[in-house]
């Protein structure tokens, strides 16, 4: 996983490293000043007279008067150079007190740059947290999506497998005599492997002129209802009717027929969620076929048609 992301590693990896080298080439410390002072800076051998102030030689002298006036000038001589170190060493100090001030503004400077080069740090930090927060976020996506495709293989999955048609004799249909019709029974199967819920069902069908478009269904509150369908579990939905008319018109082809079904259900995963499947279908009706023991039968083919087919 790291190697996908040098680039940043590296870069954090230098800030830290330059910083650190910064850090301790910059690392403040107390002025040091010279050690002078008022006695220190004088060598005790010397004598501001020359050899003559030397006490053995002063006292070698053997004119008295002499020997006096010879004191009072070395004394007087070892006084003035007395007053020229001190003022010397002074002017030294000072010197040395604003080396040392102006090496503290320096690493002041550089403290500054240090200060500077940390918020870089930070700032890089912080990048690369929210970088891998990102990171963190997309896989937690990836395993919830992964989570949620694993979810979808066990959910219910509820299809239209058949059309069931038989004939419809001696009956009516919205109060209209029907003798000798058909009808049509979609079969909804769960092909999930958990329950369906709340299943509602609707049928509804529509015959329109062999050169008209394919109609659009509207849902409207026509339905059966049917609580919890189990995993490969078939239910019917609404039984289609035609009347005698709309059955001779299917059969000799003026008329198209089109059946539109619709079921609304929730799986067990997810019951916040309503899920659907709809199929609209062209049915065409191709003649008698025989069947066992010469019996015939209706035979019809159904082909799913228009944009009104989709699912959940």
């Amino acid at each position: 996983m790291f190697t996908r992301y040098w680039g940043i590693i590296l870069t954090f990896g230098i800030a830290i490293a330059g910083s650190i080298g910064i850090a301790y080439l910059a690392y403040p410390s107390p002025p040091s000043l010279d050690e002078l002072q008022y006695e220190q800076a004088r060598n005790p051998k010397y004598y501001a007279g020359g050899e003559s102030c030397q006490p053995s030689r002063i006292e070698a002298v053997l004119d008295w008067g002499e020997r006096l006036r010879k004191r009072e000038s070395c004394a007087k001589e070892a006084e003035d150079y007395r007053l020229q170190s001190n003022d010397l060493i002074q002017q030294t100090r000072a010197a040395s007190a604003a080396e040392a001030q102006a090496h503290l503004a320096a690493q002041g400077l550089w403290l500054g740059f240090i200060q500077t080069i940390g918020g870089y740090i930070t700032l890089v930090a912080a990048g690369a947290a929210a970088f891998y927060a990102r990171e963190a976020a997309r896989h937690t996506q990836t395993g919830a999506d992964a989570a949620r495709d694993a979810l979808s293989r066990d959910r219910a999955w509820i299809i239209v497998d058949r059309y069931t048609p038989g004939e419809f004799q001696h009956g009516s249909v919205n109060s209209v005599p029907v003798i000798d019709g058909l009808s049509f029974v979609p079969e909804w199967m769960n092909m999930g492997r958990s329950p369906g819920m709340g299943n509602t069902c609707y049928s509804y069908h529509r015959m329109v002129p062999a050169d008209a478009d394919i109609p659009t269904f509207t849902v409207e509150p026509l339905e059966v209802m049917s609580t919890i369908i189990g995993p490969n579990s078939t239910f019917p939905g609404g039984q289609i009717v035609l009347t005698d008319a709309e059955t001779l018109t299917l059969k000799n082809r003026t008329f198209n027929l089109f059946i539109y079904a619709r079921v609304d259900y929730r799986d067990i995963f997810n019951l916040s969620v309503e899920r659907h499947t709809e199929v609209c279908v062209q049915v065409l009706y191709l003649g008698q076929r025989i069947i066992g023991d010469g019996e015939t039968t209706n035979h019809f083919v159904f082909t799913a048609i228009g944009p009104q087919n989709s699912a959940s």
